[in-house]
């Protein structure tokens, strides 16, 4: 089973800020040329109560997150969860996987944003096998061997 997710913009953005020109005016100074006097406007729009914002890198996002649970033999969909854009990915795990559908031993791969103690021992609990990437922080393995280790997973 492969777990992800993915961010979706909300198309209402809850406020915004434009700047706009309005007709000509003179310009005593120089008649022959015509000058714009500038408005600030501040549009209020129809506000998507759930959605949330979120960073990602250097761009901020308003909207959710789509998160998902894809077998990963047949590509196949599993399960899929929408929240707000600000829920961090690694809560959603225990809700996605739902053991009594797989058999024991089975390969779970997810991405950093999964990796917890938590997460850890909910898999360990159901007789799931861990393929989380691992984070450096905090992390028992060495430099290379973390890279290695994430490397492998993510060629699955």
């Amino acid at each position: 089973m492969i777990v992800d997710a993915t961010i979706g913009e909300s198309i209402a953005s809850p406020r915004r800020q434009e700047i706009i020109e309005t007709n000509p005016v003179g310009n005593e100074e120089l008649p022959e040329r015509q000058t714009f006097q500038v408005t600030e406007l501040i549009v209020e729009e129809a506000k998507d109560p759930d959605a949330r914002w979120l960073r990602k890198g250097k761009k901020c996002v308003y909207g959710y997150k789509g998160h998902t649970v894809v077998d990963k033999t047949y590509s196949l969909v599993q399960k899929v969860e929408v929240t707000p854009a600000n829920v961090y990915d690694g809560n959603m795990l225990s809700s996605l996987i739902d053991p009594t559908c797989l058999p024991e031993e089975t390969e779970v791969l997810a991405d950093k944003g999964y990796c917890s103690q938590a997460n850890e021992d909910f898999l360990k609990e159901k007789n799931l096998v861990s393929k989380i990437m691992r984070k450096k922080k905090n992390n028992p393995l060495k430099d290379i061997e973390l890279i290695e280790y994430n490397y492998q997973i993510s060629k699955e």
